[in-house]
């Protein structure tokens, strides 16, 4: 009989044979060869590209380094290991200068009073490089330079990690300077908030990374408040900043997140999200893999980055105050106190694996086409996208990563 469970089985068996002839192998090749050579074959249809000049094509993924394979596609699998921690014995960085650490490279770069100190992935020191009269009280990474600004001055400096020359900004352009100042990046710009003063004449500024000059902000309200502040960027949801513990146009000590973007300026809006997030510090949250990370006290909560929601949390065995994402590594730190680190679980990645985290349109960060389709497909297949990583032979690599919105590569990660 045509539907006989001898027949089905035969068509089955015809059809893997066939498939085993347009992968090039063998009639008696196992199925553990052909999930493989698929898999292969399907990704020379994926808008990746690993190399160092821009890609012609503007969809997809871009790394900016060394050509490298990818071999495998990971979507939605957690880096991170679900509530275990790394003992803070492991890492012998000075303490106090914890959160000045960010990774370039391959390598661990902080600045340590009036030195730039270079250290391996285990935080051993290879070069410390002089770079006198700085001493700054934060430090942020963008790009591929780090810079430094000092509490209650005009002055801020930019060390760039590649040439190792240091230079001097242009002055701030305020009237007073805050150390509790919140400030974020968006579009190659720089937009500082001040508050924790009653100085009427305080006014929020955007420093342009392009044209290298100060402005003042004219667009929304200006924010007031920001208890916790200066600490660390802004993280980014949906190409707005969030900014923690502040109100709009008041001195009331009422706070709560507020959201800025260039067009609206500042809003409360979304409150019902926004109080999730109240309490804790600027430098106490962070966003990977589509979830965010907020630190208050010794309580690490992760929360739903579509809802705002707390999905769990991991307590700490005592209070820390600063996140860092290292490595695709999150560390929990305080001045004067070794930090804490989440475990990641790099046992299910296998060498040249691309990692995506796939989210919802309606607050994704990225959303790029894939695929390259057939000339006659009509439109694109997009993915919404969270987050992307590499990993290589025994840790994930940290490099300069874009998306294309089919016009341009857009910046993601420095």
């Amino acid at each position: 009989m045509e539907n006989s469970l001898e027949s089905k089985l035969q068509r089955v068996e015809n059809t893997i044979t066939s498939i085993k002839g347009n992968l090039d192998l063998s009639p008696n090749a196992p199925i553990e060869e052909v999930v493989t050579a698929t898999e292969l074959k399907i990704q020379k249809f994926l808008n990746v590209f690993i190399q160092e000049n821009e890609p012609e094509t503007k969809d997809g993924i871009w790394l900016q380094t060394t050509p490298r394979n990818v071999e495998h596609l990971c979507v939605d699998e957690d880096i991170m290991k679900a509530g275990e921690l790394e003992g803070e014995e492991k890492y012998p960085v000075p303490a106090y200068y914890w959160n000045h650490c960010h990774e370039h490279n391959g390598f661990i770069w902080y600045w340590a009073g009036a030195q730039i100190h270079k250290c391996d992935k285990n935080f051993n020191v290879l070069e410390k490089i002089d770079v006198p009269n700085t001493n700054g009280d934060v430090t942020f990474k963008y790009k591929n330079c780090l810079y430094n600004f000092q509490k209650n001055k005009y002055d801020w400096w930019e060390f760039n990690l590649d040439t190792l020359e240091l230079r001097t900004m242009p002055k701030m352009e305020v009237s007073y300077y805050d150390f509790y100042m919140n400030f974020g990046i968006l579009n190659d710009k720089l937009y500082t908030f001040y508050g924790n003063s009653g100085n009427s004449n305080i006014r929020d500024y955007v420093f342009d990374f392009k044209t290298e000059t100060w402005s003042q902000l004219t667009v929304g309200g200006r924010v007031r408040g920001a208890k916790y502040g200066m600490k660390a960027l802004a993280p980014v949801i949906d190409g707005k900043l969030l900014l923690l513990n502040c109100t709009v146009n008041t001195s009331s000590d009422q706070r709560t997140g507020v959201l800025y973007d260039p067009i609206n300026g500042v809003s409360e809006t979304g409150t019902a999200y926004l109080n999730k997030f109240t309490g804790g510090s600027i430098g106490g949250m962070i966003i990977h893999q589509g979830k965010i990370y907020r630190i208050i006290g010794n309580t690490l909560w992760i929360h739903d980055l579509e809802t705002g929601d707390s999905v769990s949390q991991v307590t700490l065995p005592e209070s820390r105050d600063y996140l860092n994402l290292m490595f695709e590594q999150i560390f929990a730190s305080t001045p004067n106190k070794r930090p804490y680190a989440l475990a990641k679980d790099t046992s299910k990645f296998q060498p040249q694996s691309l990692v995506i985290t796939q989210g919802k349109y309606k607050s994704t960060q990225y959303r790029t086409a894939m695929y390259q389709l057939p000339e006659f497909a009509l439109g694109k297949m997009l993915w919404s996208i969270h987050d992307v990583a590499y990993y290589d032979v025994d840790d994930f690599i940290s490099v300069p990563t874009y998306y294309g919105d089919g016009t341009q590569w857009i910046k993601i990660k420095n």
